[in-house]
């Protein structure tokens, strides 16, 4: 199973790779570690079905039964877990905006809705310049839909960071914006 999802996702990997990356580093302002970044397969990889983590060298663990981790969805996947190791501009700003405005915040979710709204909608637009037809993990699991939290910052998102995503403005004055929507 583990050798048919590698042969399912490798070649879009492969041919995406550079571009997403790039993309990505771009956006959070962060290049990836310089050291390639251990993916290890599995028929588990927790409640979530994927996960990252640094202890030394950066790792992703990725359960390939998953069925949310197939094809496409595998590919976002893989740079999800990848964009794990960019967001600490992100993870700060959240930290500092609740600081600053002294208000409690579930860091934890606004910073990881940040990061599948962002990862998700790269991917997309990276298969749509191919002409090919992409949901991103977080529509395809309907999380606005079943977490009004989620909902709420991604409308953010779309007004204030997509711009931003373009090329308009930079990262700090569009997270602002979308914090101040949230909250």
């Amino acid at each position: 199973a583990n050798k048919a999802w590698i042969e399912a996702v490798k070649a879009d990997l492969a041919t995406h790779e550079e571009n997403i990356v790039g993309r990505l580093q771009k956006i959070y302002g962060q290049p990836m570690p310089k050291q390639k970044i251990r993916v290890d397969l599995g028929i588990y990889a927790s409640w979530a079905g994927a996960y990252s983590y640094t202890e030394g060298d950066e790792h992703i663990i990725i359960g390939s039964f998953e069925n949310a981790n197939q094809g496409k969805l595998g590919v976002e996947i893989v740079f999800h877990e990848g964009s794990h190791f960019l967001i600490d501009s992100i993870y700060n700003f959240v930290d500092e905006y609740s600081k600053a405005k002294k208000v409690r915040i579930n860091r934890g979710q606004t910073w990881h809705v940040v990061l599948f709204y962002t990862t998700g909608n790269v991917v997309k637009e990276v298969y749509a310049a191919k002409n090919v037809s992409f949901e991103p993990y977080y529509k395809h699991a309907k999380f606005e839909e079943n977490i009004p939290p989620f909902k709420l910052t991604t409308a953010a998102l779309a007004l204030h960071w997509d711009p931003y995503m373009r090329g308009e403005g930079n990262m700090q004055e569009s997270m602002t914006k979308v914090m101040d929507y949230i909250f």
